[in-house]
């Protein structure tokens, strides 16, 4: 854990020999020198001792203000300059993310303070890992990767309750390879800055996976993982039968977007899953822009597989529809491949009841209201403009 006026306090386990306060010691993994300037053990606060031997677990002060310098499962030992000879304990695996998700504050003005939380909170939890990413929408924020999606929620929570942070949790972004017609390539994960009349290919990132999951789910799961164009590369059945390693390659998108999480769902919990970067592939990809009021708004378009861009354009448009404010003009929203729309919606107005002051008089002088308040709505829509606040860009991403 980190202490404000001391720095890193490390926790320890002595597997051989000793580790005495004021003595020097030495960082394998960071290749870090410094100073135990105190040790002891848990009582459960802590309890300063002169020695710590084998057996005992305990803390060790290191002084050190940089958190990168200890990581959690490394070995510490004397300074090398003491005493040479030694050997790094084994056995050590960093874990593996599992479920990703971009993390974003709410103010933008918090982004400083969110990444040196985060940094601390990576000193009592090495389970995740986070770098930095930049959205269109939202600004600069922070991919993350954790286990599950309880453990997405509790870091979130963490951050909330213990450095008073409000985040916006979204579903992340990869990277694409585009091949232009000049022969040059681009590689992003930011689509609205690629000009698509110039782009001749697209290749999408792939990932292979490995699932071991109880022979009864097996239809379930492939059956998901054809739907998600995945492709099969090996499947056995394990021991008795009863078990089944399934191999596949599927779209890295759908791993960083909850795969694992679903084959979750689909075997009851009781598979299990690895995966790991497999190369980039060329697929029929298209480039879905988002039109509002007619006007395209670059940082709302996204890439979809041929087959499959009026669905995902469909749910696009009815979530616009769906948390943009009402204007006081009508507002079409439209979902379209280059100038062909595949999706479209309608927000009605906000309307004025502008027969509210109306009392007695004939037919003709609630038309002529009505007349003219169609008239201004008519001429609002031509020049009306749009604007869209920070708010909707923060539901749209959720």
């Amino acid at each position: 854990h980190y202490d404000t006026h001391s720095g890193v306090v490390a926790h320890v386990r002595i597997f051989s020999g000793q580790i005495s306060q004021g003595e020097k010691i030495y960082l394998v993994g960071t290749k870090t020198e410094a100073k135990a300037e105190k040790v002891g053990i848990f009582k459960p606060h802590l309890t300063s001792k002169r020695v710590l031997k084998a057996g005992e677990i305990g803390f060790v002060l290191t002084n050190l203000k940089d958190i990168h310098k200890v990581l959690v499962g490394d070995t510490l030992t004397h300074s090398p300059t003491l005493k040479p000879n030694f050997s790094v304990l084994s056995g050590f695996k960093k874990p593996k993310p599992k479920v990703f998700a971009s993390l974003y504050p709410v103010d933008e003005n918090d982004y400083v303070r969110l990444r040196e939380s985060l940094e601390l909170l990576s000193l009592s939890d090495s389970s995740f890992e986070f770098r930095p990413e930049l959205s269109g929408l939202l600004g600069r924020g922070f991919r993350l990767g954790a286990l599950g999606s309880l453990h997405l929620q509790i870091i979130r929570e963490r951050l909330e309750k213990e450095f008073s942070l409000e985040t916006l949790l979204t579903a992340p972004r990869v990277k694409y390879k585009f091949k232009l017609r000049d022969g040059s390539w681009q590689t992003t994960d930011q689509i609205e800055k690629i000009d698509f009349s110039l782009v001749s290919e697209v290749f999408e990132p792939k990932a292979k996976i490995k699932v071991i999951v109880p022979a009864e789910f097996q239809g379930k799961i492939m059956e998901y993982l054809h739907q998600q164009r995945g492709t099969m590369i090996n499947t056995q059945y394990l021991g008795n039968s009863q078990r089944l390693f399934l191999e596949y390659e599927v779209p890295l998108v759908l791993v960083v977007r909850g795969l694992f999480s679903k084959i979750l769902s689909l075997s009851s919990g009781f598979a299990s899953l690895d995966y790991s970067f497999s190369g980039y592939k060329k697929e029929e990809l298209v480039k879905v822009d988002i039109s509002i009021a007619d006007k395209i708004f670059p940082a709302l378009s996204f890439l979809a597989h041929k087959n499959e861009a009026y669905k995902e354009a469909r749910e696009k448009v009815d979530k616009i529809k769906e948390v943009l404010p009402r204007q006081l003009f009508e507002v079409h929203i439209r979902a379209q491949v280059g100038s062909r729309v595949i999706a479209k919606a309608k927000l009605s107005p906000l309307r004025k009841d502008v027969l509210a002051k109306l009392y007695g008089g004939d037919r003709t002088r609630k038309d002529k209201l009505l007349k003219k308040q169609k008239e201004g709505k008519k001429k609002l829509k031509q020049i009306g403009n749009l604007h869209l606040p920070p708010e909707f860009f923060q539901k749209l991403s959720k």
